[in-house]
């Protein structure tokens, strides 16, 4: 895929010809250096394809699937006999032929041509080689995932997601059912909804939905998650999942995401959405100028290689017996404009997971093709690791292609052919067992139980989902026994989840399981609680107690987030307890998830019960995010109970104070949301005066701060205040730039909410609605990142009239009464700041600020 939209979705990269894509800045061009040697890039046969590819010695790579038996594939997945499915998408990038702008005025938009598919490939012979194709379903339009559950095939086709079924054994798809229609963004191919992985829990998890999905009984449950990765998702032995971001190689949920999003006056999560990996150094095998910023000083090393990872794909944690035992659990990441496959090894200290390369200075899989596009890896029956190649010359979105890409594909006619074309290949350790496959939709009970215990991830998942889905209940005491007494900790797990799945995990077995030796299976039986803690015996409730000692990170954690599930006198107890014992940076905000409208009650009962010298660590981040929440959920008492505990009201120690006064600072200017001052422009200076008048000289401090923010607040010109009607020129540019829009919502979002890692909120954005001139520099230049927000790139070389149509839209939408962006002002502003390259820092913009609003 391309570089995606953290770099040049970031706000508002719009339409333009293809043709007639504008030049950069000449202080941004960087012709290749006369010491790069760029190869040709012709179409070259899957043959001569596989001899362009290197891997570490003992590994070969065979052709599994090339055109025309395939063509486009994006995605794979393996059906529950073996089979393999693949999602094609042909209609991507197509507009670059028409040389069409990116969005057009609604009603002149061309129409996707709905020829996307989702065929099954067969292997007559078993040799590994695919020889049939039987197109399942036709007709779609750019089709991004395939997965399996409730005796169908479900195909993600955003925005719908549908469950298919072939009833009559034709192989074509003669049954559509809707699951459901916001399946992710229909304009937007390459920032919207994918996965549908079949989760350790029994969950179907998804990257770019925010949502997942359960199928039980017969009805669709589904359950909020933030939106978080961009293509693909994976997970290992435990569950845990693992996805990318373009320049992010790989980030996880170190827990369900569920629980991040579970208390809407707290959505966060310090296990959810975690960097995993930090280096983002890839080694090509050849030179890379073919990447959308290859103008930018260091993108590029010196010998034209792509310096870091700027468009990982769906990557995998391997999970297959072919490899040696040290690849298993290692993550295989791709890399589409290196043409290249990135091995990481996972370390996990205190409950905390970190990727590190395997190789310095060279990757797992290269290839010095440069139509080589590794978009999909997959784990499979036979225990190998599959490969999807997109096998195009262009992969970045045609809406996002710069002056500098542009001429590297036409310098090398990387834009022909377009479409048409594609590979699936399988890498095998030639010294190790491939599994033969047989079909498991049908196996006897007993047979699906004991592949529990295979040694292919592959086959324990496809069981352990082929058993809940068959709900045959006289599996119970095999799978209690498998649960309770098996060897490998692993396997211990699935039973336990395939009970869970089946409606058998009892008391009985979750206390059994909350005793198991591996943390693991521990931590798993208190998720699997969850169910019971309603109806929840005295003996649970000590066994669940007791387990607030368990010295393993993951099983605190997990106990913490469970616990939110629960209404039982013995919850904030337990909590406190788990306070007191543990210093998990992780807790405070595993117990916050849970408390959903009781903030203010738990306060009571920490400045009550106190957390004692050992609980200071999590005792001031805890008041500080208690505080906080308070005062951005509550109006009145409650949160003049907190400014008043800050300012001294009660004989509370110094540091508790301070950590309240923290938490009302957090709620009036959060530095998660940067630019929002929503909360703090209705909040009068003179709430504040138990502050001000506190002994505490620290407390006193921060509201002197706070103070003097209010009233430079107070003092701005209200730019909500402007509800003058546009006129009919002014209407036509604010829904110019609703559709331009579009391309900018990839991180800001349609609501303007914007998307952690991605894109800052531009509601109630003191940027979006203060002087134009702020805005439209912003624009023109970038500026710097903020905390959880990358910094922003500078998008001057779209025309003023698209740019004002673009920032009138953002100063009008989602309840915004601001005045309109001429195309006039863009041009003056340009003209102004003719000679500036660099971004602007926040520093600069709020010294900016100051002299626009005299």
């Amino acid at each position: 895929m391309r570089a995606l939209s953290v770099i040049l979705a970031w706000f508002l990269l719009g339409p333009w010809l293809w043709a007639q894509v504008g030049d950069q800045p000449n202080e941004q061009q960087r012709p290749p250096s006369d010491a790069w040697v760029i190869p040709r890039a012709p179409v070259v046969s899957p043959e001569r394809a596989v001899a362009t590819m290197a891997l570490p010695p003992g590994f070969r790579i065979e052709l599994v699937a090339a055109e025309p038996l395939v063509t486009d594939p994006v995605a794979i997945a393996f059906d529950p006999d073996g089979r393999l499915w693949v999602v094609e998408m042909p209609g991507y990038n197509r507009e670059i032929v028409d040389a069409l702008p990116v969005y057009l005025p609604e009603g002149e938009k061309k129409p996707v041509v709905p020829d996307g598919k989702v065929v099954r490939l067969d292997d007559a012979n078993g040799d590994g080689r695919m020889d049939r194709r039987v197109v399942f379903l036709d007709g779609l339009r750019l089709p991004r995932a395939v997965g399996f559950a409730a005796g169908g095939v479900l195909v993600g086709d955003p925005p719908q997601l549908w469950l298919c079924r072939d009833t009559d054994g034709d192989g074509r798809a003669d049954e559509r059912k809707l699951i459901a229609d916001d399946f992710g963004d229909p304009v937007d191919a390459e920032s919207s909804a994918n996965g549908l992985l079949w989760g350790r829990d029994n969950w179907i998890h998804n990257t770019m939905y925010a949502a997942m999905l359960r199928h039980s009984n017969g009805t669709w449950e589904r359950r909020t998650v933030p939106l978080r990765g961009q293509w693909g998702i994976t997970q290992d032995d435990e569950g845990r999942l693992f996805y990318t971001l373009n320049s992010d190689q790989l980030r996880g949920d170190l827990f369900s995401p569920h629980y991040a999003a579970r208390n809407p006056a707290f959505a966060q999560f310090a296990g959810v959405n975690i960097q995993v990996a930090k280096d983002q150094r890839v080694w090509p095998i050849r030179p890379t100028p073919g990447v959308n910023r290859g103008y930018r000083q260091d993108f590029l090393r010196s010998d034209g290689t792509l310096a870091e990872f700027t468009a990982a794909s769906a990557s995998v944690i391997y999970r297959g017996n072919n490899f040696p035992s040290h690849y298993y659990g290692n993550a295989f990441i791709p890399e589409p404009a290196a043409h290249l496959v990135k091995r990481s090894l996972l370390l996990e200290q205190n409950g905390v997971i970190e990727a590190v390369n395997a190789y310095q200075g060279t990757e797992f899989l290269r290839s010095t093709d440069e139509r080589f596009r590794p978009v999909f890896l997959a784990n499979s029956p036979d225990g190998a690791l599959y490969v999807v190649d997109y096998y195009r010359g262009i992969i970045e979105g045609y809406n996002f292609i710069t002056t500098f890409l542009r001429d590297q594909i036409l310098e090398r006619d990387l834009n022909e052919p377009l479409w048409g074309l594609g590979r699936i290949y399988r890498v095998v350790d030639e010294r190790g067992p491939l599994n033969p496959t047989r079909p498991m939709s049908e196996a006897a009970t007993d047979g699906l139980v004991s592949d529990l215990a295979h040694p292919s991830g592959w086959w324990r998942d496809t069981a352990q989902q082929v058993l809940v889905e068959r709900g045959d209940q006289s599996a119970a005491e095999a799978l209690r026994d498998m649960a309770f007494s098996h060897p490998q900790a692993q396997t211990r797990l699935h039973a336990l989840w395939t009970l869970e799945g089946l409606g058998l995990a009892d008391e009985a077995v979750v206390v059994r399981a909350l005793a198991d030796a591996d943390s693991s299976v521990r931590a798993a039986a208190i998720r699997v609680a969850e169910g019971l803690m309603d109806r929840a015996s005295a003996a649970l409730w000590d066994r669940l107690s007791a387990i607030a000692s368990d010295p393993e990170p993951r099983v605190q954690i997990q106990l913490a987030l469970s616990l939110g599930e629960a209404r039982s006198p013995r919850q904030e107890q337990i909590w406190f307890d788990l306070l007191r014992r543990s210093d998990h940076p992780f807790l405070v905000d595993a117990v916050l998830t849970g408390t959903g409208g009781r903030e203010a009650a738990l306060l009571e009962g920490v400045l009550q019960q106190g957390l004692g010298t050992a609980g200071r660590f999590h005792g001031e981040k805890l008041l500080a995010a208690l505080g906080a929440v308070i005062v951005r959920s509550s109006e009145g008492k409650a949160a003049d109970r907190v400014i008043a505990l800050a300012g001294g009201a009660e004989d509370h120690p110094g540091w508790v104070r301070q950590a309240l006064a923290e938490g009302v600072e957090r709620a009036l200017f959060p530095s998660d949301r940067p630019g929002q001052t929503s909360l703090a422009s209705g909040i009068a200076p003179e709430r504040l005066e138990p502050l001000v008048r506190s002994e505490d000289q620290r407390v006193r401090a921060m509201a002197a701060r706070m103070v003097s923010r209010l009233e430079e607040i107070r003092r701005r010109p209200a730019a909500t205040e402007d509800t003058a009607a546009l006129t009919p020129a002014e209407e036509k540019l604010v829904a110019t730039g609703k559709v331009s829009y579009l391309v900018c919502a990839a991180c800001h979002q349609a609501d303007g909410q914007g998307l952690e890692g991605r894109g800052p909120p531009l509601v109630k954005s003191d940027y979006v609605l203060g002087p134009k001139g702020l805005l439209i520099r912003i624009a023109l230049f970038g500026k710097e990142g903020t905390p959880g927000y990358p910094a922003m790139p500078p998008v001057g070389t779209i025309g003023d009239t698209q740019m004002a149509g673009v920032l009138s839209y953002i100063r009008r939408a989602w309840g915004h009464q601001a005045s309109p962006v001429s195309p006039e002002e863009v041009g003056a502003v340009r003209k102004e700041e003719a000679t500036r390259i660099e971004a602007w820092t926040n520093e600069e913009l709020d010294r900016l600020r100051n002299r626009l609003q005299r």
